[in-house]
């Protein structure tokens, strides 16, 4: 399982949290997955850096851009 976040310190906190609170009977591995979703250009690079490491992806889900108002988006290239 790939944990996508900004900030390498944050995922690796996460990822030992939940190792440390359990993952069920067959847990597999958490891996850092850097991305920046604010920048169009770093989210094709984080999306170049799976594609290289894997051949699907089952589940995507994101919070990163929750707080972003519409226009900074919008202004970064996304709109």
């Amino acid at each position: 399982m790939y944990i996508a976040a900004r900030s390498e310190e944050k995922a690796e906190h996460a990822i030992v949290r939940m190792e440390q609170e359990g993952m069920g009977e067959h847990p597999g591995r958490l891996v850092w997955l850097p991305i920046d979703l604010t920048d169009p250009h770093r989210a094709r690079a984080a999306a170049e850096w799976f594609l290289k490491r894997e051949s699907r992806l089952d589940i995507l889900g994101t919070w990163g851009l929750k707080d972003r108002p519409y226009h900074c988006v919008f202004l970064r290239g996304w709109g």
